[in-house]
C-alpha cells in the first residue's frame, strides 16, 4: 500500500529536526532569565561547539535575540577559543568591547588568550583595564599576579595576589598562587 505522506530524505529530515530544535532553543532563550541564559549557553557550548557556533551566529545575523547581543558575541568567543581558533575568539571579544567598552568579561577573556599565547604585556594591559573599570574585580588581580609570576616579577605578583585576597579572602587561587611564590623563595 502506498503512503499518503510525501517521501523525505534522511538529510532533509535531519535538517528539519535541527531547525526545529534551534527554533525551540530560541523560544527558550526568550523565556529564560539572565542567569539561566548564561547557564544554558555554558551547557550548549560544552556539548556541541560547532553547533553552538552556527546557532549563535545565526541569532546574531538575524538580530532576533531579545537578550543583550554582546553575550552572544562572548559565547562565540568562548566557543572559538575552545576549538583553538584564537584569532576568531579575539575578534569576537573586540566586538564586545565596541558594543560595551566596560565589559570586564571580554577584557578578561582577551587577557587569558594573550597570556596563553605568550603575549604577556598584552595580557597585563587587558587585566589592568579591568581594574580601571572595576577595582573590586578579584579575578583581575589574581590573573595579573599569574602573569607577573610568569615574567619572574615576584613582588608585583605578590602585590596583585594580596589585592585579590583583600577583596576575596577565601580565594583559593590567590592563596595557592601567593603560597607558591613564598615556597619557591
Amino acid at each position: 500500500s502506498k503512503s499518503n505522506f510525501p517521501s523525505v530524505s534522511i538529510g532533509a529530515f535531519n535538517t528539519l529536526i535541527f531547525n526545529f530544535f534551534n527554533f525551540l532553543i530560541f523560544l527558550l532563550l526568550n523565556l529564560l532569565k539572565k542567569k539561566m541564559v548564561q547557564w544554558f549557553f555554558e551547557v550548549l557550548i560544552i556539548s556541541d561547539i560547532a553547533g553552538t557556533i552556527k546557532f549563535l551566529s545565526n541569532i546574531i545575523l538575524l538580530g532576533e535575540c531579545l537578550y543583550k547581543p554582546w553575550i552572544l558575541q562572548v559565547n562565540l568567543g568562548l566557543s572559538f577559543k575552545k576549538i583553538g581558533e584564537n584569532e576568531k575568539a579575539i575578534g569576537f571579544y573586540k566586538k564586545v568591547i565596541q558594543i560595551d567598552p566596560k565589559s570586564v568579561l571580554a577584557y578578561s577573556n582577551l587577557g587569558i588568550i594573550f597570556q596563553e599565547l605568550g603575549e604577556k604585556q598584552k595580557a597585563i594591559s587587558y587585566f589592568q583595564k579591568i581594574v580601571q573599570i572595576n577595582p573590586n574585580y578579584e579575578s583581575a588581580y589574581n590573573n595579573l599576579g599569574v602573569v607577573f609570576n610568569e615574567l619572574g616579577e615576584d613582588q608585583k605578583a605578590i602585590s596583585s595576589y594580596q589585592k585579590a585576597l583583600k577583596l576575596e579572602p577565601s580565594s583559593i587561587n590567590a592563596q595557592a598562587n601567593i603560597s607558591s611564590i613564598y615556597i619557591s623563595q
